[in-house]
């Protein structure tokens, strides 16, 4: 499986560690990160482990969740690919999801 990271996933990315940053220190910061990185890898392997993303199924595009503290990692399977469209701190009001 080839991993793809969306640019709203990079964006989303930069926006939880801008939060991050007035709360914690830059190594607690790069382990949170480092944390992600290595469910990303894992999904990898195990695509279909993560439950489907109710608040993103009208789209009907498949879009899956993995939840990792707080942070819901969503992604779609698309054929080979594991597509990563956000990194979602799931403490927000869940319909912000959509956009």
């Amino acid at each position: 499986m080839k991993l793809v990271v969306a640019d709203s996933a990079w964006a989303s990315l930069s926006i939880l560690t801008d939060y991050w940053s007035d709360l914690k220190t830059h190594e607690r910061i790069v382990q949170r990160v480092d944390e992600l990185w290595d469910n990303v890898d894992w999904l990898l392997k195990h695509p279909r482990a993560g439950q489907v993303e109710e608040q993103l199924d009208e789209l009907g595009l498949g879009h899956r969740r993995w939840v990792v503290r707080e942070v819901k990692i969503v992604y779609r399977i698309v054929g080979q690919v594991l597509l990563i469209t956000e990194f979602f701190d799931s403490r927000q009001d869940p319909r912000k999801i959509k956009g």
